[in-house]
């Protein structure tokens, strides 16, 4: 059990990457039956890896999860994570969520624990299915899509 590649600096490895064509679904079982979805793949590499953050991607589907914080466990949430449709953000030109999304990856926030704020606009809790059952995620969306609705 590998991810596609990990993440590090000065040799501390931070984070885990699973990364599919652009045409995969990464909430959709693919392959056969029984098969997990590309983001149950990366959250049981996560799980058992123990890394700081673990990205799901098929390079215009960004999403980043860290383990829950306490503001989050109040929510029953297991994950946290913080997404964007690099597709829908340039096609409807919001350099705004862009730019947000992209400020939460300076490697001084990473390695300190930074995340979005919480209570802000992008904020909702979705559900992820996984082989074991449904997952609660405390998600930060910069996406213009909504393809992940609220539970």
């Amino acid at each position: 059990m590998r991810p596609d590649f990990k993440i590090g600096f000065y040799g501390n490895e931070f984070g885990i990457i699973e990364a599919k064509k652009v045409s995969t679904c990464l909430n959709a079982p693919h392959g056969y039956e029984h098969s997990y979805s590309p983001i149950d793949q990366t959250l049981r590499y996560f799980d058992r890896l123990g890394s700081r953050y673990a990205i799901a991607t098929n390079g215009l589907e960004w999403i980043v999860f860290r383990q829950a914080s306490a503001y989050a466990e109040e929510f029953s949430c297991k994950y946290e994570a913080i997404r964007i449709n690099l597709q829908y953000t340039i096609k409807y030109y919001d350099p705004d969520l862009f730019d947000e999304f992209l400020y939460n990856f300076d490697y001084f926030r990473l390695m300190r624990g930074g995340w979005p704020s919480f209570g802000s606009s992008f904020q909702k809790r979705v559900q992820f299915q996984r082989n074991s059952g449904l997952v609660d995620v405390l998600m930060q969306d910069f996406s213009c899509d909504n393809e992940y609705v609220s539970s």
